[in-house]
């Protein structure tokens, strides 16, 4: 029985604060972005303006924020912050997380981001000449916020800071549906999504392109099973993918499929392909000897994303062809498979196919 479940995809881009620049555009870092708090952490409220220090071209040990580590700039919305020196090394202090809370070599005990004192928050901030460049976006995805409270000279000395400039990025590339299969339509000689295992050998090889055995004469892969194996999956074809797909990962596939008799299949989520996953991926094609067309859709589980025992993710899916127990010759041709990526908004549907049956996204 087919069921038609419609999930609707409405990313709305201006909750990630960046849809009203332009990639690259850097604006002052000022004291009017600098708040008084009312605790600590993503889920503090702003309560009004804040005293802040900034300084800009004289030395001194404090040229921005507050020096008690009480109030703060969020700046979560942007994607780098940009200070230039021409005397000392500034102190930068982030994220506090709990009222007195201190900075500690140990990331997991640590209430307080700072640099340059402790190791473990060196991954945010580099370096290019005399200019540090702090990597707000990524503190934002390991930490949920990016909240600057002062940016001081390293071991109390003073510091000359030229410049504060914030960067914001511009608008998220729309992505959308994504192909990740190379050379589908088999016209071209590329194999690289492709992976065969043709009983009674069990090496994986790339795939052969044949001329005239695809749809109306054009190319395509032949897969050759011998009779009498011993397992579903002596003869195998894989859909090789450049990327791992992790859980929850919207997929759609479609192809051209026939043989030289008929018989059944089933597919499975490989990570390397022989590296085995799950049993059940996008279905069980039955095969004929007239061409057919398949289309499915789905959304990838956790137990086809892996890791399986061997620590392998899911990218690549496995045809077992050996179901019908003799020697058959199986055929594709215009083979896609593609996955939602985040970035646009789209209509999606779900749909069953049986072997003869085709769907389309509605």
């Amino acid at each position: 029985m087919r069921k038609l479940y419609k999930i609707f995809i409405a990313l709305t881009l201006c909750v990630f604060g960046v849809v009203n620049a332009n990639a690259g555009e850097r604006t002052p870092l000022t004291p009017d972005i600098f708040f008084a708090w009312d605790g600590w952490g993503a889920d503090a409220q702003q309560t009004g303006p804040a005293d802040c220090a900034y300084v800009l071209n004289e030395s001194t040990g404090q040229p921005y924020g507050d020096p008690s580590v009480i109030n703060y700039a969020d700046l979560s919305l942007y994607s780098k912050l940009y200070v230039t020196c021409t005397e000392g090394t500034p102190r930068f202090l982030f994220n506090r997380t709990k009222d007195e809370g201190q900075y500690n070599e140990n990331e997991a005990e640590s209430y307080l981001l700072e640099y340059p004192k402790n190791g473990w928050s060196d991954r945010y901030f580099t370096k290019d000449g005399d200019t540090y460049i702090v990597d707000l976006k990524q503190m934002v995805k390991d930490k949920g916020f990016a909240h600057l409270h002062a940016i001081k000279g390293a071991n109390w000395a003073n510091v000359t800071v030229t410049a504060m400039e914030l960067e914001r990025e511009g608008k998220a590339q729309q992505v959308g549906w994504t192909e990740l299969l190379v050379n589908g339509d088999l016209e071209g000689d590329d194999v690289t999504s492709f992976f065969s295992k043709e009983a009674p050998s069990t090496e994986v090889l790339p795939s052969v392109i044949y001329e005239g055995v695809g749809v109306d004469g054009s190319r395509g892969i032949m897969v050759q099973s011998a009779d009498n194996p011993t397992q579903d999956w002596d003869t195998q074809f894989w859909m090789y993918f450049q990327e791992n797909i992790p859980e929850g990962t919207k997929w759609r596939v479609s192809f051209d499929y026939r043989a030289s008799q008929d018989g059944g299949s089933d597919t499975q989520a490989h990570a390397e392909p022989g590296d085995y996953i799950h049993y059940e991926m996008i279905g069980s094609p039955n095969f004929s000897t007239e061409w057919q067309h398949w289309t499915n859709e789905g959304v990838v589980t956790a137990t086809q994303a892996g890791p399986n025992s061997n620590g392998g993710l899911f990218h690549s899916i496995a045809f077992n062809l050996s179901k019908n127990k003799v020697a058959t010759q199986f055929f594709f041709d215009n083979l896609k498979f593609e996955i939602f990526k985040v970035g646009t908004v789209a209509e999606f549907s779900k749909t069953s196919s049986s072997s003869t049956s085709v769907s389309r996204p509605t």
